[in-house]
């Protein structure tokens, strides 16, 4: 009875897929499988009249079989148009999604705003978590349909948010479940619709809110994809960063330990050495950004990057130059750079033939960085850290 049911099944598919109820390309195998499935069925039935069974029972169990089918056909349609669905929203996204990415979201740039007030806030009791946590919950609802611009703003903004907030769990959930949305719609976006300044923007504040309680609410999954897909868009538009850009990049990338393509480096490194270090505002390098970059290319070392001194020597040689002017020189600065002149020149490189001589310079500069560091550090209100930082690179150097 078994075999006659589920035989009776198959030749009932079949008969639907020949009605067009299912199409297929392969009917040459669909015409051997009923076959079998009929052989299958005038056998069970032979074997059971043998037996003694009558018709009745038989056609019973067929009718058995075609309800079950018909229950399978049905979960099967439901599942097949939900894999399309899902195969449409893919393509759209493969393609840009430009026909969804049109919102600019109110509460993404009201959250922009709360962010720009809050960074020149003391207390940071003073932010209202209430009309934050309400902002964020909008920002999640349009998430999937902002542009890049809002995206790029709105990561920025509970990036920043997210280093002053309290222990608010309502809005730091809120937050967290918005910068999830945010960051898979980042990732939504083709390489040709993105830049330079959103790839850096995405890796620069996922590494800011990674060890927050925000970045508790919010899944390491998606934030691992957007990251993968920021890295991937930044080599091809490395060239077209601006030092902002470059700096917060390097930074993100090496804090989030994710390793950039050597090319890249060398194009956002490039950026950073030939534009002008400046002190008063103005557009160029500025000192934090110098030496956070110099920070990542010695966090790079610690993980194994290849041709790492040869890399960063570049940047060595310029900050080496700023030393020039101590008393430009900010607590961080000094901290960062000491860390990092004392990593460099103490990391055993694995450099080719070709960039051992750019090694060799890159740990003479950091000798000589330590060594005009200590008159600046000596100016500076260096945290008990950043003391620490420039002892242990005296040290490392021999100074």
């Amino acid at each position: 009875l078994k075999k006659v049911r589920l035989a009776s099944a198959v030749v009932e598919e079949l008969d639907r897929r020949a009605l067009g109820q299912k199409a297929r390309d392969d009917d040459a195998g669909d015409t051997e499988r009923r076959h079998r499935a009929q052989g299958t069925i005038a056998s069970a039935l032979e074997k059971l009249k043998a037996l003694g069974v009558h018709d009745d029972e038989c056609e019973s169990a067929r009718a058995a079989a075609n309800a079950v089918l018909e229950q399978k056909l049905k979960k099967r349609a439901a599942r097949e148009r939900e894999a399309a669905k899902e195969a449409a929203k893919r393509q759209r996204r493969s393609d840009g999604a430009s026909a969804i990415g049109t919102v600019k979201s109110d509460a993404a740039w009201a959250l922009h705003a709360i962010a720009k007030t809050a960074s020149g806030v003391a207390d940071a009791r003073a932010m209202d978590t209430k009309e934050i946590e309400t902002r964020a919950r909008a920002t999640a609802a349009d998430a999937e349909r902002v542009n890049l611009k809002t995206c790029n703003a709105a990561l920025w903004s509970i990036a920043k948010i997210a280093s002053r907030l309290n222990d608010e769990n309502a809005c730091a959930q809120a937050l967290g479940k918005a910068f999830e949305a945010l960051l898979r719609r980042s990732a939504a976006f083709s390489a040709r619709e993105t830049d330079a300044r959103a790839a850096s923007t995405t890796l620069w504040a996922a590494a800011s809110t990674q060890r927050t309680t925000v970045g508790a609410f919010t899944d390491d999954g998606a934030m691992r994809r957007a990251v993968n897909v920021a890295a991937e868009a930044l080599a091809a538009n490395a060239d077209k960063a601006n030092a902002q850009d470059a700096a917060n990049a390097l930074w993100g990338a090496a804090k989030l330990r994710r390793s950039l393509d050597p090319a890249c480096a060398r194009a956002l490194i490039a950026t950073l050495t030939t534009t002008p270090v400046v002190t008063d505002g103005t557009d160029g390098v500025k000192l934090e950004e110098l030496t956070i970059a110099l920070w990542a290319m010695a966090t790079f070392a610690g993980d194994g990057m290849r041709n790492v001194r040869a890399c960063a020597a570049p940047l060595m040689k310029r900050a080496k130059e700023a030393t020039k002017k101590p008393k430009t020189w900010s607590p961080q600065a000094i901290a960062n750079a000491a860390w990092a002149a004392g990593k460099l020149a103490t990391t055993s490189g694995d450099d080719t033939e070709d960039d051992a001589t750019h090694s060799e310079a890159c740990v003479k500069d950091a000798k000589q960085l330590v060594t005009s560091l200590i008159p600046a550090a000596k100016l500076a209100a260096l945290t008990a850290q950043g003391f620490a930082h420039v002892l242990a690179a005296a040290a490392a150097v021999a100074v």
